[in-house]
Parts: structure tokens; sequence; C-alpha cells
């Protein structure tokens, strides 16, 4: 489709059907709602080969460098920045919301696929690895958070309302995780 343009025109017209493609992502994901995103379905499930999280640490470093990627939040949006309450209602929030990040960056790398067969085999091959390199992370960072979060929500609910009066306590347990 493509092969016939100059290169400007093909990255400018990759660029657009990428900003087009994720914008409908983008908008089919505010449209999900909770049971669609649930920890417990298949997709969002912790896998064998994570080891609990610390496939994360051990192989990719994660902890190194996940804080310096931005993050989307829309106005009175969820920021997944920090772990700001420790009630059960906030948590339960926060590991949706790693789900619906999930969703999101997953589906917006199907355009790759598209992209490989629009353009001449260089050029969809370097747009294919721009894509992945764009929303691997983010997927990465979603899976690792969550992961934690089950942990911290496990954690809680194990553990007594006496042993939880102390915020300090609460505190020196989300260490531990």
């Amino acid at each position: 489709m493509l092969e016939n343009e100059n290169v400007f025109v093909i990255i400018c017209w990759n660029i657009i059907f990428i900003l087009v493609w994720d914008f409908i992502v983008f908008c089919m994901c505010k449209t999900l709602n909770e049971d669609q995103l649930d920890y417990k379905k298949y997709m969002y499930k912790i896998k064998y080969w994570e080891y609990k999280g610390v496939w994360y640490n051990k192989r990719l470093k994660i902890r190194v460098w996940k804080d310096f990627l931005p993050q989307y939040v829309s106005k009175n949006g969820f920021s997944k920045k920090n772990l700001n309450n420790l009630s059960l209602s906030y948590i339960n929030q926060f590991i949706l919301e790693t789900c619906r990040a999930e969703w999101a960056h997953k589906n917006c790398m199907w355009i790759a696929i598209l992209l490989i067969f629009i353009n001449k085999f260089i050029i969809g091959i370097t747009f294919f690895i721009v894509v992945l390199l764009i929303n691997f992370p983010y997927i990465c960072i979603q899976r690792y958070n969550r992961i934690r979060l089950i942990k911290l929500k496990e954690k809680i609910l194990k553990l007594s309302k006496s042993e939880f009066q102390n915020e300090e306590t609460l505190n020196i347990a989300y260490k531990k995780i």
C-alpha cells in the first residue's frame, strides 16, 4: 500500500495509523466495565513464569526504570504512580486500573501487525519493533504492580483489624512486599 511513497510520507502515514489506532483503543478501554477487567481472569492472572513478580526484578530490573516512564491520568483520573491509600477499596481500584492499562497497551500493539503488511519489509519491521518497545514496558509495569498489590491485599485480609489500628504497621506490611 505505502510501498511507492517516499520515506517521509511513509513515516507520517505510519504515525497517523498508530495514533488513530491508539485513540480507538483508548475509547474502547474507557467503555470496559469492571467484570471485563477482573484480575482473576486468565489474561490478568499471575503466570507461573513470573515467579510472583520476582522475574520482573531479576530479568528486567524493573525497579530501576519503571518510575521514569510517564503515565496517563485523565482529569479526575486514577494515578498509578504511588500507593496513596491502604484501604481495600483503594487497592481493589488500583488493581482494576492496572488491568485496564494492561488491556489498553496489549491492544495498542495489534497495529504492529498491520504495519508489517502495508509497508516495505524493513519499514514494517522497524515500526513493528517500535510499537512493541513502546507498549511492552508498560505491560510489564502493570503486571509487576498488580502482583505486589494482590500480595498486599491478601496480607491485609489475613491480618486482623486490631493489627491495623496503627498506620505504621500498615507501612511496614507494605514494605515487606
